[in-house]
């Protein structure tokens, strides 16, 4: 069973639509802001279990990842760099138990979705 909330926070989101950028962009920043909220969330939760840490993260990860790609399309490169950072980030929270390092490895693997974002504007897809 997953710790992430089922349901977005619609009323953030509905806030962001009127905003500047692409709709690939606003849920980047959504996604971006829940993860990061989770993240601590799991920390405080699950100070001593790592296991439920890494579970809450890497659901609310795949949910984010899930959402994203429905706006971007993403490059074989950036696939296999999303599944370099998302091991990271699990073996960040094994290696030293460091919010600060989770947190860091999660903003690494979100700025690969932001490179694609990127990558498609430049191509005039997005």
């Amino acid at each position: 069973m997953s710790n992430y909330p089922d349901n977005m926070n619609w009323a953030r989101y509905d806030a962001t639509i009127g905003s500047v950028g692409t709709t690939a962009e606003r849920v980047w920043e959504i996604e971006a802001e829940q993860l990061n909220d989770i993240a601590k969330r799991a920390y405080h939760e699950f100070p001593l279990n790592s296991t439920q840490r890494r579970q809450m993260i890497g659901d609310a990860m795949d949910k984010a990842q899930s959402r994203i790609t429905c706006h971007v399309s993403l490059s074989s490169k950036e696939k296999v760099g999303l599944l370099r950072c998302y091991y990271g980030v699990m073996a960040a929270d094994s290696a030293d138990q460091s919010p600060q390092s989770v947190s860091e490895q999660i903003g690494d693997w979100m700025h690969i979705f932001y490179l694609a974002i990127e990558r498609q504007q430049r191509e005039g897809v997005l």
